[in-house]
This record gives structure tokens, C-alpha cells and sequence, in this order.
């Protein structure tokens, strides 16, 4: 039993040392929206991010989830299926997890996340 809890505890002190909070906006296209949403992202990890201020999303829905990399030379954009993870109707707060991130894309991500400011 031992064993198990410290192995959960170890997973939950990497995710948090993944995620950092950021200031960026993203395009958000759900089934229900006839166009693209642009949402405020205040958390990103290479595995998901978190958004403010939505409305509107059912946990376990897919949505599509676009946003640029303002902190490469190129200014590279991600594009990416996500799936509604957590939905906090009281704060509109919204986390999604990302289904198919390309590799290189998570591998940007975690590049970033390492020289952001971490999350609390």
C-alpha cells in the first residue's frame, strides 16, 4: 500500500511541475458553434491547458483547440483535438486534455513550460 500512495503522490508532483501559467488566447470550435471561439488559456502543459471564462462545454466533449507558440522564432500554431477533462460551471473554468498532440508540438510545449512561471 505504501508503494501505491507513493507512487500516486510522485505523479501528482510531476503534473504539477508540467504545468505553468501563461496569458495567451486560443481558438476553441465545439460541436454546437458555428465558428471558431477564442478563449483566454491560463495554464499549458504539453499534455492539456486550462481556460477562463467558457461557457458551454460538456466534460468528455472534443473540441478542437488552436493556438500559436508566440515564444518560438517562428511562431509556430498548434492545432489539436482536446477533450473537456474538467468543467468548474462556478469559477468558468474549463480543462482540456489534449488527444492527438503531435510530438514535436508536446515537445515545444515542454520546452516552454520549463522557463514559464509555475502554477500554483
Amino acid at each position: 500500500m505504501m508503494n501505491a500512495t507513493l507512487t500516486l503522490d510522485l505523479t501528482r508532483m510531476q503534473r504539477r511541475a508540467l504545468r505553468r501559467r501563461v496569458d495567451l488566447c486560443c481558438d476553441v470550435i465545439a460541436r454546437h458553434w458555428d465558428c471558431p471561439v477564442v478563449h483566454h488559456v491560463t495554464e499549458i502543459s504539453s499534455c492539456g491547458l486550462r481556460l477562463e471564462r467558457s461557457s458551454a462545454l460538456d466534460v468528455d466533449e472534443t473540441v478542437i483547440v488552436s493556438f500559436d507558440l508566440p515564444w518560438t522564432v517562428v511562431g509556430r500554431r498548434i492545432d489539436v483535438f482536446a477533450r473537456v477533462a474538467r468543467v468548474d460551471r462556478a469559477r468558468s473554468v474549463v480543462g482540456l486534455e489534449f488527444l492527438d498532440i503531435d510530438p514535436s508540438d508536446a515537445e515545444s510545449l515542454d520546452d516552454f513550460a520549463w522557463d514559464a512561471t509555475p502554477s500554483s
